[in-house]
């Protein structure tokens, strides 16, 4: 999966870094048992051809609907697509995630619902290291 551009972040996580010409996101690989798991996939020639690239059947969740993140949606072919309420109007398309989703596939994946890219931070911080970002207030608030 590990290109020149590619980063590793893990045994299991490699990321292809945001670009800004053409904009396209940073597009999250996470190896499971099964399946290839894609956080957003960008909008970039190079991250369809490093998406493209992944052998596993995909999985793709979406972090909200900018085209940024999911520009290359439909030029895919993936097993399930996970999306917030907003994405799948936008899109027409998605598995809504209203309650928290656990996968398990050699590695663990809890997607969590969120409205919108801050909300989704503020319930990371309170699911993983259990501190609540108070309402108005920065993660940095609670020392993350």
């Amino acid at each position: 999966m590990a290109g020149d551009t590619m980063k590793r972040l893990g045994r299991f996580i490699e990321y292809l870094p945001a670009s800004e010409e053409p904009l396209s996101a940073d597009v999250y690989f996470l190896a499971g048992e099964r399946y290839g798991y894609l956080f957003d996939v960008g909008s970039s020639v190079e991250a369809l051809e490093a998406i493209r690239a992944v052998e596993k059947e995909k999985v793709v969740i979406l972090s909200h609907f900018h085209r940024d993140h999911t520009g290359n949606v439909e030029k895919l072919d993936f097993a399930k697509l996970y999306v917030g309420d907003l994405t799948a109007e936008k899109l027409g398309t998605g598995t809504v995630v209203g309650e928290p989703v656990v996968i398990r596939d050699g590695i663990v994946l809890d997607i969590l619902p969120a409205k919108y890219p801050q909300g989704a931070e503020k319930q990371l911080i309170q699911a993983v290291p259990g501190r609540q970002v108070p309402s108005g207030a920065l993660p940095a608030a609670v020392g993350c």
